[in-house]
């Protein structure tokens, strides 16, 4: 599960302000970041897939609903006529 935006700026908080003597923990951070902030998007990737799946599969229905509906009115007027 990706994190969210706030945990992103905790984690990228707390790296700035606790920096390692060296400076590798923040060149670190910066990597750490990157790919955090990856993750977060893939994830609001794989939502909007997953929302427009369901879209799409709504709209296979609604058309298979006109179809039916559209055949009884086409079966009716025949009766009528």
């Amino acid at each position: 599960m990706p994190l969210s935006s706030a945990d992103i700026k905790a984690i990228w908080a707390y790296e700035l302000d606790n920096p390692a003597d060296d400076g590798t923990r923040q060149a670190g951070t910066y990597v750490r970041y990157a790919d955090l902030r990856q993750q977060t998007l893939l994830g609001r990737l794989d939502n909007l897939a997953a929302a427009h799946k369901a879209n799409a599969d709504r709209l296979g229905r609604n058309e298979d609903s006109l179809k039916k509906l559209t055949d009884l009115i086409d079966t009716l007027d025949r009766k009528d006529a």
